[in-house]
């Protein structure tokens, strides 16, 4: 009994203590996640979903998408997410019906995910990149390698092809511009390299752009 008890505490010590690194995957609320960034320790970071939010799933339907709700957190996506649930509940609105991103991340994910504010978005792609947000290249290793673990949870979507324009809406809003959020795209250099750079442009809220990856995070 006594070493039973003994094998159990160790477990519980070594899944607390447990370091974390880029690629890895992780279950939180019933969603796929994977690591994009962790912090010094190795035990706290950032998870993306390995799902994405249906194709046609703006950020704010047209009757919504010129009211500013002041998410204007660059560095905390989960602050802006709560604005936006609470602009709704305190105008009684539905969620799903006037903001249909931020539904998804709430309601479909699961408690605990968020749209990510535009500089949780850079942080991404410089961890999935070596570190920069340049010379981003889907053929090199160490992305190969990410994206085959993306891809194992059951309904997970990949990400960049490196021959496209794939734009990601933030949940910042874009400064002056209430019908507009800053937005993460990756644009090609070369249709015969691949290689791309990572760069901020506005989106529109209630169109759909030409996106690959719509997804949620986690803060773990």
């Amino acid at each position: 009994m006594l070493t039973a008890v003994l094998i159990l505490l160790c477990c519980v010590c070594f899944n607390a203590n447990a370091q974390h690194k880029i690629g890895d995957l992780m279950e939180k609320s019933g969603t796929w996640g994977i690591v994009v960034y962790v912090d010094d320790s190795g035990q706290h970071g950032l998870l993306m979903s390995c799902t994405v939010a249906p194709k046609k799933t703006p950020w704010a339907s047209e009757q919504y998408a010129s009211v500013q709700i002041n998410t204007t957190d660059e560095n905390d996506g989960k602050v802006n997410t709560q604005k936006v649930v609470d602009y709704a509940k305190n105008n009684g609105l539905n969620l799903a019906d006037a903001f249909p991103l931020f539904n998804w991340a709430v309601n479909t994910c699961g408690e605990g995910w968020y749209i990510p504010a535009i500089n949780e978005l850079l942080t991404m792609a410089k961890g999935i990149n070596g570190g920069t947000l340049k010379d981003f290249d889907p053929r090199r290793k160490s992305y190969q390698q990410f994206q085959k673990a993306l891809m194992k949870p059951k309904g997970s979507k990949g990400m960049f092809t490196g021959d496209i324009i794939a734009q990601i809406p933030s949940s910042t809003e874009f400064n002056g511009k209430t019908d507009k959020v800053q937005g993460l795209v990756e644009v090609a250099q070369s249709l015969l390299s691949k290689k791309g750079n990572f760069q901020t442009l506005p989106a529109e809220k209630n169109k759909s752009q030409i996106i690959y990856s719509k997804r949620a995070f986690y803060k773990f």
